[in-house]
């Protein structure tokens, strides 16, 4: 999904120093905690993923593009790139 929201993808495995493309991209605020448990969840069986930052004091959550994904505008919205752009939330 292409939003224009910044993101930043993971390494998948850090001691191999390759960086692999996203397998899952969350939406969500930077430094929210949500953000943080979504990905200790995601890092623990070795998913590729990436974070697209939205600005609540913008109220990005809220944006048409955006709702498309997660129609309650709320936090996390995870999409899987593996299975076209499947949205869980």
């Amino acid at each position: 999904m292409e939003s224009g929201l910044p993101c930043t993808p993971t390494i998948a495995d850090p001691t191999a120093g390759v960086l692999l493309p996203p397998s899952l991209t969350t939406l969500a605020p930077e430094n929210h905690s949500i953000l943080r448990k979504v990905a200790i969840i995601l890092e623990e069986p070795g998913l590729t993923h990436e974070s697209a930052y939205l600005d609540f004091s913008k109220k990005e959550q809220k944006a048409p593009e955006i709702l498309k994904i997660n129609p309650n505008g709320r936090i996390p919205a995870i999409l899987d790139h593996h299975n076209d752009d499947f949205i869980v939330w």
